[in-house]
This record gives structure tokens, C-alpha cells and sequence, in this order.
């Protein structure tokens, strides 16, 4: 990129570019456009020398005509060639900004395949998808998106246990209700722990999160065990389902952080 540039630039910001790229492409670019607009500048001044310097004296009507004939279009085609290359730098660093986001990307994508190849509960497309309804973890470093996993867990159980408590307003059968209740006080219960988590993961202390995220990871055990326990089929079993594979994630990957 920076041979576009201009090699001259390249070899002034060799030693910026191993601390900071883009302070680096800012610099070359400031002294390419700095270079060019001198350049322009020029040519303005040729262009209105150009055109006060007559050619010919034996009348205004073909000093005119020399002008637009000859100084004009030559001034103008060196204009045109010197903006078109003052432009060229900024569609550079315009295609750099553009590729930045795709580092952040990788990591959710490298993260995702880390925490769950020696898992058979989760795959790394689960892992994607479920961060990416987030759209800040396409951009996000490893802790952001512990915060995001654990702030989606909470979302989830939240939802959840509003769910369960309107199940219940219903008025369904007593053994029914009963297992509602129980699901009702784990969800309660793991939105909690979820919250106590995010506080810990914003505090930087990963130990304590992962031992509220493990205690919130049990609610959708603790929730399908109490209809198992009555023979029954549990309405809750693709919630429990979906907010278990959520906070799973998030455990995982404040794991890694420890």
C-alpha cells in the first residue's frame, strides 16, 4: 500500500508502522496530499499565467480564441490529472477502514472454534450465530465479548422466567404448575448469578464470574428435572435449551480469560 504512496513515505513511517499502522498511513498520506495540493497550486498559478500572457495582439476576439483553444484545456487536463491523484490516497485509507473490522471478526470466529472443538453440546456456528445477534461482536476483543455472551445470557433468562410466570397465569393443572414454579425460581435465580457475572467480567475479576455463570448454567437443568421428575413432558424444554447453550458460551469464554 504504501509503494501507492509513495516510497519516499514508506521509508519515514518504517518505525511508526511497527508501533501504530494507522498513525503510520496518516502521516504518508498528510505529506502525499500536502506534496499534491503544492502540485495543484502550480498548475492554478500556470493556468492564470497562461491566460494573461497574449498570444496575439492584432485583436481581443483572437486573443480570446487562443486562449480557449490552446491555455484552457492544456490547464484543465493538468487540474483533472492532479485531483485524480489526490484522490487516489484517500480511497486507500477509505478500503484500510473498510478492512479493519474483519480483524475483530476473525477473533469472534477464532474464539468460537477455540471454546468449542473439544465440546460435542456446541459448535462453533451455535457460538457465531448466537454472539452475532450482537452486532458490536463483530468488533469486540475477548472480553467484550465475555460481556456480550453474559449480557445475552441475562437477556435470555429474563425472557425465560417471563415466560414461565405467564404459563402460570394461566392456571394450568397443579403438578404442572408446581414444575412452573420450580423453573420460575431457577431463572430468577440464574438471572442473578448472570448479573453478578457481568459485574465480575467488568471488574476484570474472571474467577468470580465464572462461579456465578456456572450456577446460572444449572437453571435450565434444574428447570427440565422438575418435569422429568413427574413424568411429564417440560413445555420449557427448547427454552431450556437455548438459554443453556447461551450461557454455556459465555462460561466458556470468561474460562479462557482466567
Amino acid at each position: 500500500m504504501f509503494l501507492l504512496v509513495g516510497s519516499a513515505y514508506a521509508f519515514r513511517c518504517y518505525f511508526l508502522w511497527v508501533d501504530s499502522p494507522l498513525l503510520c498511513l496518516f502521516v504518508a498520506l498528510r505529506l502525499h496530499l500536502l506534496r499534491r495540493c503544492s502540485l495543484l497550486s502550480s498548475l492554478f498559478d500556470f493556468a492564470h499565467t497562461d491566460q494573461t500572457n497574449p498570444i496575439n495582439r492584432t485583436g481581443k476576439a483572437k486573443q480570446a480564441s487562443c486562449r480557449a483553444s490552446n491555455a484552457t484545456p492544456k490547464a484543465k487536463m493538468a487540474i483533472m490529472h492532479s485531483l485524480a491523484c489526490l484522490i487516489q490516497p484517500l480511497l486507500l485509507l477509505l478500503l484500510l477502514l473498510l478492512h479493519l473490522p474483519s480483524s475483530s471478526a476473525t477473533l469472534l470466529e477464532d474464539t468460537c472454534r477455540s471454546i468449542t472443538a473439544s465440546r460435542s453440546d456446541l459448535t462453533p456456528d451455535i457460538c457465531i450465530s448466537s454472539l452475532s445477534t450482537d452486532p458490536s461482536s463483530r468488533s469486540a476483543d475477548l472480553h467484550g465479548l465475555a460481556l456480550i455472551a453474559t449480557h445475552l445470557s441475562i437477556v435470555n433468562a429474563t425472557s425465560t422466567a417471563a415466560k414461565v410466570q405467564k404459563l402460570i397465569d394461566e392456571g394450568p393443572e397443579p403438578k404442572t404448575s408446581d414444575c412452573l414454579s420450580v423453573c420460575l425460581d431457577v431463572y430468577s435465580d440464574a438471572a442473578d448469578h448472570l448479573r453478578e457475572a457481568s459485574a465480575g467480567i467488568e471488574s476484570r475479576n474472571y474467577p468470580d464470574a465464572v462461579t456465578f455463570l456456572s450456577a446460572a448454567v444449572d437453571a435450565a437443568e434444574n428447570c427440565e428435572d422438575a418435569f422429568g421428575d413427574e413424568n411429564m413432558n417440560s413445555p420449557m424444554a427448547e427454552d431450556d435449551r437455548g438459554f443453556e447453550r447461551m450461557a454455556k458460551i459465555a462460561l466458556a469464554i470468561v474460562s479462557t480469560l482466567r
